[in-house]
């Protein structure tokens, strides 16, 4: 199914979609397979791909050191998908900015390497060239790495290749594509008919000559699914949707210390962005800004409705939790490949954060 929709997506005739009246098919296995990666017990992953009753099968798993990034590539007889996950963050503010500011460092840009026009200057995170970096040193036990395994497998029988991700992976799925199809350009290697991106949630961090570099080379391919009442993926091209939703605070609750407000905070993180625009004489942008986009839930941005109770801060991370978490999008998108088919032992377990499966020993105790 995945592997004949990218075939679809080689079409002309495309158009930039909204909403999911014209969503991709395809996005929901795909956001699945970012379930798998994220929720499975590594050494499962294989397990539940061949429970999934699709045709996907675990073809390339790193050895895993346990932290941080990591991928897995699966194949459907058609198509190599390499599916990322990365380092999760809990929903306070302490650690968010941790996440934001010193994994990710979505707000210092840094130069990218991996460009046929360098003169114009595009920029990446720094956090996301630091992980790039790490996937790419990823190895199986057989001291294969991702690049290699690609190489050797997908493109002499000229098989599709996909990217995809969801939160700061699916930005890693988007700077990953970039990077392989460059270098299998600079190798001299055959482009596979088709190199596709299916992006879930990933934060912004970029310029506007890395974003028309990129829209360029997947200006067919690639796809972008945002939830528009999730503030995650606009942190670093647009703070101010963090001021926006602190609106709904009472301005008694607001205090993160006892020198600041929550309110303070966006603003100041806000004018560390434009300080980062005036040192390096860029902006930060956006992708598929003309086509590619999948805006879920834009029809309800600004309802009253589609929020919990924001009154504190604590019930404001809460409310951000649910916009921004892998079960939202996987609702959004709805499939019959539905959850229970994934992880069948554990349905009455599926609703907890997924770094609580490991407190309460499910990756140690799988019956599987």
């Amino acid at each position: 199914m995945y592997g004949i929709i990218n075939e679809y997506l080689g079409s002309e005739e495309i158009e930039r979609p909204r909403g999911l009246d014209n969503r991709v098919g395809g996005d929901s296995v795909a956001i699945r397979m970012c379930a798998i990666a994220s929720y499975a017990r590594k050494d499962r992953i294989g397990y539940y791909l061949e429970n999934s009753k699709t045709k996907w099968r675990l073809v390339w798993r790193p050895v895993y050191n346990g932290e941080g990034t990591h991928c897995y590539i699966a194949f459907n007889g058609f198509q190599y998908s390499v599916v990322i996950t990365s380092k999760p963050f809990d929903y306070n503010l302490d650690s968010f900015h941790d996440w934001s500011m010193n994994y990710l460092k979505c707000l210092d840009l840094a130069p990218w390497p991996y460009t046929r026009f360098p003169d114009k200057g595009p920029l990446v995170g720094r956090g996301l060239l630091e992980q790039l970096e790490a996937l790419k040193e990823l190895k199986d036990e057989n001291g294969v790495g991702l690049y290699d395994f690609l190489v050797e497998n997908a493109i002499p029988d000229n098989y599709s290749i996909n990217c995809t991700g969801w939160s700061a992976g699916g930005s890693l799925a988007v700077v990953l594509a970039s990077f392989l199809k460059f270098e299998l350009r600079a190798k001299k290697h055959r482009l596979p008919k088709i190199v596709s991106v299916l992006s879930f949630g990933g934060p912004q961090s970029w310029n506007r000559a890395f974003c028309e570099e990129y829209d360029k080379n997947f200006r067919i391919n690639g796809w972008r699914f945002d939830n528009m009442l999730d503030p995650i993926h606009l942190i670093a091209v647009n703070f101010d949707i963090f001021g926006y939703l602190s609106s709904y605070l009472d301005p008694k609750e607001m205090m993160i210390s006892s020198y600041q407000t929550f309110d303070e905070y966006c603003t100041k993180m806000g004018d560390l962005s434009v300080e980062e625009e005036k040192r390096k004489r860029t902006y930060f942008y956006e992708t598929h800004l003309k086509r590619g986009t999948i805006d879920i839930n834009h029809e309800r941005l600004g309802s009253r409705g589609e929020t919990r109770d924001m009154s504190t801060l604590e019930k404001w991370w809460c409310n951000c939790e649910s916009q921004h978490e892998l079960k939202r999008y996987i609702r959004l998108l709805p499939s019959m490949w539905k959850l229970d088919d994934l992880f069948k032992d554990y349905e009455t377990r599926y609703d907890k954060k997924w770094w609580q499966f490991r407190k309460k020993g499910w990756e140690v105790n799988d019956p599987c």
